[in-house]
């Protein structure tokens, strides 16, 4: 992923696609798909909304502050809503951040409680039956994606 090589998507679409597999290594095959492929990939990584495995610990910003650790699905989520075009932080990923090598901080893509992760996935689903995203170069409100990370080099 750190160089861009769009070779890369053989093995993670490979990884997604086996019926057995480590959630710690789906993570990353995820955020590679989402960082070297396609809103032509939504379709493969749409099943993996339904996955509960945990992939990583909560991540706390603040004292006192309760997170519920990343999910498959919470992974798979953010990198779909980012292949569409639209940012994470919209549907309620209020804390993820950008990687410049794996797209998202993978500590940053818990939610506060499963109140909150229910929320953001039923709001997916809402705009999932809407038209089709828009084309690669085109982004929702003339926003730039999120990990459009200009001047950052690798």
């Amino acid at each position: 992923m750190q160089y861009h090589l769009e070779q890369g998507l053989i093995p993670a679409t490979a990884i997604i696609r086996r019926r057995q597999r480590q959630p710690y290594v789906l993570q990353d095959a995820i955020l590679a798909v989402g960082k070297l492929g396609s809103a032509a990939h939504i379709e493969l990584l749409t099943p993996l909304l339904s996955d509960a495995h945990l992939v990583g610990n909560p991540f706390a910003n603040r004292p006192g502050e309760q997170r519920s650790g990343p999910q498959v699905r919470d992974v798979a989520l953010a990198v779909i809503i980012h292949l569409s075009g639209e940012h994470p932080q919209d549907y309620g990923f209020a804390s993820i951040q950008p990687d410049p090598v794996r797209l998202f901080q993978i500590h940053t893509m818990g939610f506060a409680s499963d109140q909150q992760r229910l929320a953001a996935h039923q709001k997916w689903q809402q705009r999932a039956s809407l038209p089709a995203p828009q084309g690669p170069g085109e982004h929702a409100a003339g926003r730039e994606p999120l990990s459009s990370m200009e001047g950052i080099k690798d």
